[in-house]
C-alpha cells in the first residue's frame, strides 16, 4: 500500500495535522483517541492501518476487542475476522473470553460461526464462580449479543447447581426475576433457598465464607420470594434462633415485622434482642470495636420509638440493661457535698482547656444520684492511634489521651483553670439523646463547614446548661435559676479543683477492671 493511499480523502491541512498527532502517541490510550478522530473524518485506511500496528502490542483481550470493533465499524470484516481468530489464541480468561463473544455477535457471519463457541469457552472459565456465571446469563440472553434461550437455559442450570450458600440464590433469583425468567426456574431456586434457611447455623452482619452461615440482609431478601405466610414464620424463628449476641441482627427482623403492620411481633422481637444481647453493651465486647458504643444505643431507641408507648417497657428494660453494664467509679459524699440533687441528676461536664482548638474538648459524665463516675462502654481508643489501650479513654471523651488530660490541669496549684461547661439532664434517656447530638455538633464544628446542624432529638431537651471559668457563671441560664444558685454549681461541679480532684479520682482508678 503506497502512502498517498492512506490518505484518500482528506485534505492537505487534515494530513498534516493528524501526522503530527500520530506521532505525538505514545499510549494505547492516545492511539485510541487518534483513531476517533480518523473515523469521524472518514480516513478508513489510515484508521485500518493503525488498528492492525495496535492489535500486535496488544496483549488484552478488551484492548484486542476495542481494534477489531473499529475494523468491523469500517465494514473490514475479512480483516476483524482474522484478528478475532489470532485474539483467540491470545486470551485464557472468563472475561476476555465473554468479551470477545459479544463483539462475535456485531455481525451476522461473526455469530453464526464463533459466538457459542467463545461463550462455551467462557462458560469453562467460569466454573463455579457466581460472578461470572451471572454475567454469563446476563450476556447470552441479551437482545444485542447471542439471545439464545436454550443456551440460557442451560447456563442457568449450571449456576443453580453452583448456588452453594443464601447469598448466591438470593442474587441469582433477583437476576432471574429482572430477566424474566421461567417462573418454574425460580421455584426451583426457592425450594432450595428453603434448605440452606433450615440448615443456617448463625445469623452473622457481616460477610461471611461458611456456606451455614448467612447475612440478615440476604435472609429476608429471601423470604420475600415465599407466598406461604406458615413457612415464612416457621423459617422467621429458625433465624432467630441462630442470631448470636448481635444486637443488630434483630433490628432488620423488628423492621420487616414493622413493615408487615405487626408491631406486637417487631416489639418482642426487640425484647428477645435486649435479653439475648445484653452483654453487647459490657465494656469486654467493645475491646478493638471502631464503633462507639454509643451509636448502638441509639440505634436502638430509635427503633424502639417508632412504637410508641407500646414499646415503653421493653425501652425502660433497655434502658436499664445499658445502666447495670456501664461502668463506674463511685465518688465520696464529701466530693460536691454542697450539690443539690433537685438542680438534676445527670451532668455531662465539658472541660475546655484549649480556646478555640480544632478537637474535641474532655469530657466527664456524672450520676449525681448514685454519686458515680459514668464510663464509656469500652476500653480502646476507637480511632486506634498511638494509644491501643487507653483506659483513660473509657472515662473521657474520645479524642482524649492522658497526656492532653494532663496538659489540661494544673498540678502545682491542684487546679483546673479552663471554662468548665455543665449540661443537665433529667433522665438516663434525654442524657443520652443530649449527648449524643452533642458530639454530632461537635464533629459538624470540624469537619461539616456551614451546613445547618439538624439534631435527631430536637425534643429531648436539657434542664439547663451553663458555662463557669475562675469562679463566675459565663452564661446564666434563663430556667437555672429554677433549679439551683449560681453558688450552689460554682462551689460544686463548678469549681477547678473539684475538677482536679475528680480527674486525679479518674486517673487512680483507670486500669480496675469495672
Amino acid at each position: 500500500m503506497e502512502e498517498k493511499d492512506i490518505y484518500q480523502g482528506l485534505t492537505k491541512s487534515q494530513i498534516t495535522k493528524f501526522k503530527k498527532e500520530e506521532s505525538a502517541c505514545n499510549t494505547h490510550w492516545n492511539f485510541l483517541s487518534f483513531s476517533k478522530k480518523l473515523f469521524e473524518a472518514g480516513a478508513n485506511i489510515w484508521l485500518k492501518k493503525i488498528c492492525l500496528e495496535q492489535f500486535k502490542k496488544e496483549d488484552y483481550g478488551s484492548d484486542m476487542r476495542e481494534w477489531i470493533s473499529k475494523l468491523i465499524s469500517i465494514t473490514e470484516i475479512d480483516v476483524a475476522e482474522d484478528l478475532l481468530k489470532k485474539a483467540e489464541k491470545k486470551v485464557d480468561d472468563f472475561n476476555c473470553y465473554r468479551e470477545l463473544a459479544e463483539l462475535s455477535c456485531s455481525t451476522a457471519d461473526f455469530k453464526n460461526n464463533y459466538a457459542k463457541k467463545l461463550y462455551d469457552k467462557a462458560l469453562e472459565k467460569a466454573g463455579d464462580d457466581m460472578y461470572d456465571l451471572e454475567a454469563l446469563i446476563v450476556s447470552v440472553s441479551d437482545k444485542n449479543y447471542l439471545n439464545d434461550s436454550e443456551y440460557t437455559k442451560n447456563v442457568v442450570k449450571i449456576a443453580i447447581e453452583n448456588c452453594i450458600d443464601l447469598a448466591a440464590v438470593v442474587s441469582l433469583i433477583k437476576l432471574l426475576k429482572e430477566s424474566s425468567t421461567d417462573a418454574s426456574v425460580i421455584d426451583v431456586l426457592v425450594s432450595k433457598g428453603q434448605q440452606f434457611c433450615v440448615a443456617i447455623k448463625t445469623i452473622r452482619g457481616n460477610a461471611f465464607e461458611n456456606p451455614e452461615e448467612c447475612k440478615m440482609d440476604d435472609f429476608l431478601s429471601f423470604i420475600e420470594n415465599i407466598s406461604d405466610k406458615n413457612e415464612i414464620e416457621k423459617l422467621l424463628k429458625n433465624c432467630i434462633n441462630k442470631i448470636e449476641d448481635d444486637i443488630f441482627q434483630f433490628i432488620p427482623l423488628s423492621e420487616y415485622y414493622q413493615s408487615i403492620n405487626d408491631s406486637k411481633s417487631a416489639i418482642k422481637c426487640l425484647e428477645l434482642a435486649i435479653d439475648k444481647c445484653k452483654y453487647n453493651f459490657d465494656g469486654k465486647k467493645f475491646q478493638n470495636t471502631t464503633a462507639d458504643s454509643r451509636f448502638y444505643v441509639i440505634r436502638f431507641l430509635e427503633q424502639l420509638e417508632k412504637y410508641g408507648e407500646e414499646s415503653n417497657i421493653v425501652k425502660s428494660k433497655f434502658l436499664m440493661n445499658i445502666d447495670d453494664l456501664t461502668p463506674k467509679i463511685q465518688f465520696s459524699k464529701n466530693m460536691f457535698k454542697d450539690y443539690n440533687l433537685q438542680c438534676g441528676r445527670f451532668l455531662y461536664i465539658i472541660l475546655e482547656y484549649k480556646p478555640k482548638a480544632k478537637k474535641y474538648n474532655y469530657s466527664i459524665t456524672l450520676d449525681m444520684g448514685k454519686r458515680l463516675i459514668l464510663a464509656r462502654r469500652f476500653d480502646f481508643h476507637p480511632q486506634g492511634g498511638h494509644w491501643s489501650n487507653n483506659h483513660y479513654i473509657r472515662w473521657h471523651n474520645v479524642e482524649e489521651t492522658p497526656t492532653r488530660v494532663s496538659n489540661a490541669m494544673d498540678y502545682s496549684l491542684k487546679n483546673f483553670n479552663g471554662s468548665i461547661t455543665i449540661r443537665c439532664s433529667d433522665n438516663f434517656e434525654n442524657f443520652i439523646k443530649t449527648d449524643f447530638d452533642f458530639h454530632r455538633l461537635e464533629n459538624h464544628k470540624i469537619y461539616s463547614g456551614k451546613e445547618e446542624f439538624l439534631p435527631i432529638y430536637p425534643n429531648s431537651t436539657l434542664l439547663w446548661e451553663v458555662s463557669c471559668k475562675d469562679g463566675k457563671i459565663k452564661n446564666p441560664s434563663s430556667s437555672f435559676s429554677d433549679y439551683c444558685s449560681e453558688e450552689e454549681i460554682l462551689n460544686t461541679v463548678g469549681s477547678g479543683k473539684n475538677m482536679y480532684d475528680l480527674n486525679q479520682l479518674i486517673w487512680e482508678n483507670r486500669t480496675r477492671n469495672i
